[in-house]
């Protein structure tokens, strides 16, 4: 069972550089940058799903983004309705917010490396979700 090396600074090109091993599994991760810490370290989101969900990712955004302000579609059910028939959901996960904690990242580390690489049984059952 490998690991993910652990790495003082981890920055989008680390990240994808530690997961993705192929092409074919390069196409299941999307780095982003959101931005700098007090210290000045980069923080990063990591989006994992399949290609095809990860080309529609502004399109299911802008969807969520009516969604969360129901004025933005003038209170309509029906409307509503569409855009979550259309939209798939997001999970977002964060582990710490204090530097000493090392655990939940490490884990998180894991677990997302995990869903790029792996492609036992039990990972796909969650893989073949993601090609709505």
């Amino acid at each position: 069972m490998s690991r993910v090396p652990r790495t003082s600074c981890l920055t989008p090109k680390t990240f994808t550089n530690t997961c993705v091993c192929s092409k074919r599994r390069a196409r299941r991760v999307k780095v982003f940058s959101i931005g700098t810490t007090e210290e000045g370290r980069e923080q990063i989101a990591v989006a994992i799903a399949s290609e095809s969900l990860l080309a529609k990712m502004e399109e299911n955004r802008a969807r969520l983004t009516k969604l969360a302000d129901p004025r933005l579609i003038n209170m309509n059910d029906v409307e509503a309705d569409r855009l979550v028939e259309q939209s798939f959901p997001i999970y977002y996960i964060t582990g710490t917010i204090h530097s000493p904690e090392t655990g939940a990242p490490t884990a998180l580390m894991e677990l997302a490396y995990r869903l790029v690489v792996d492609d036992s049984p039990y990972i796909n059952q969650f893989a073949t979700t993601w090609s709505r």
